[in-house]
């Protein structure tokens, strides 16, 4: 797991619980700890507008800090009464015996301990990757969290799994670049353009932690008066236990899910590709720009803005990219979370539910005559 994904997941979750108004405002711009050496490099290509790379499920600019001294006192007492509960769900699971099993073990290996424990997690996974190496859902995961000396074999064991899957071979572009395999990082390209879906398996992360999570109480001690008035704000509605299970599997998706956006480095303008790596470039980001997150679009669309020649494509892109950007530019204006939106964006992509939001709400599509700030 990256620097940035730990402690994203560290700071999100342990405010979620204690402030209960935390809602994830950039899942690649929080610094912290060392990061595993595999996933270094972990980072999506720099965007014009850094809110290009944010998701719709964010930090309220409304909901004040805790002005009350003991509040960090209450968030660490908060903390250890969930770390203490799933460490209990953890023993009570025993060995796993099922692949969906083995997942929940390993998220709960995760998520009780102070520091995420990203060894013992990937070691989990891939050891349950190797008892049912048919399932697709363990092999992404033990892919995406591998150790370094691990992950070739991982990635590869997953490609075999999903061959036509881009997000595979952009996870063997990411591993490639690390070991600095030039050659290997042209092939994984190839097979990356020349695949038929994108599938990140968005979601995958949001929903075994959910799982986990809506079936454990809520502690005593996260339910403050003054957090429940913080999470009543940010929602605009009175919370429920489903609420707060949403938010924390929402930030656990964003710290150990998603696509590795790295391998996408030797497609950066700054990178000048050209002739067939240039090709194979602007087919892979075409494939990036169908995801169902704001992030794999915006990023895709604005690198391809860059690359793709043709007049014709150029102007169908700019309109594409201005509508995602629009969509951004949605959430930060919205107030307000709708029961079921949540769960709602991480099974029927985040892009849909936005936009039929926006559509309910009146504003899609987006004015003829507005323009996004970096315009190309």
């Amino acid at each position: 797991m990256s620097a940035r994904r730990k402690s994203i997941a560290i700071l999100a979750i342990a405010t979620v619980l204690a402030l209960a108004c935390w809602w994830l405002v950039d899942r690649h711009a929080v610094a912290g700890h060392a990061p595993p050496a595999q996933h270094a490099q972990r980072s999506s290509p720099a965007v014009a507008d850094p809110a290009a790379a944010r998701t719709s499920i964010r930090a309220s600019n409304i909901a004040a800090p805790d002005p009350d001294p003991d509040a960090a006192a209450r968030q660490s007492d908060c903390m250890h009464d969930r770390r203490a509960q799933l460490q209990h769900r953890r023993a009570q699971l025993g060995s796993p015996a099922t692949p969906d099993a083995a997942i929940e073990y390993a998220f709960l290996t995760s998520l009780s301990a102070p520091d995420m424990a990203p060894g013992e997690t990937a070691r989990e996974l891939t050891a349950a990757s190797e008892r049912w190496p048919a399932n697709v859902e363990l092999a992404w995961l033990a892919a995406h969290h591998c150790p370094r000396a691990a992950c070739a074999s991982a990635w590869r064991h997953l490609a075999a799994l999903e061959p036509d899957n881009a997000a595979v071979w952009l996870m063997a572009m990411a591993d490639t670049t690390r070991a600095h395999d030039q050659a290997g990082y042209e092939q994984a390209l190839q097979r990356a353009g020349a695949a038929r879906v994108y599938d990140p398996h968005d979601g995958l992360v949001f929903l075994h932690a959910r799982a986990v999570l809506a079936a454990l109480p809520v502690p005593e001690r996260c339910r403050t008066p003054g957090q429940l008035a913080s999470l009543r704000q940010e929602l605009g509605r009175t919370p429920t236990p489903d609420d707060w299970a949403d938010l924390e599997s929402v930030n656990t998706e964003a710290a150990l899910g998603g696509a590795d956006h790295g391998g996408l480095q030797g497609c950066r303008p700054a990178a000048q590709p050209s002739g067939t790596r240039r090709q194979d470039c602007i087919a892979l980001l075409s494939l990036v720009a169908s995801g169902r997150t704001l992030l794999d679009q915006a990023l895709a669309l604005h690198m391809l803005l860059a690359l793709e020649p043709d007049a014709a494509g150029t102007s169908q892109l700019r309109e594409r990219y201005r509508r995602v950007r629009w969509l951004i530019r949605q959430t930060r204006l919205a107030r307000g979370i709708p029961p079921g939106a949540v769960i709602q964006q991480w099974t029927q992509g985040e892009v849909a539910t936005l936009q039929a939001r926006a559509i309910a709400e009146g504003r899609w599509p987006p004015p003829a005559d507005w323009l996004p700030d970096d315009v190309r």
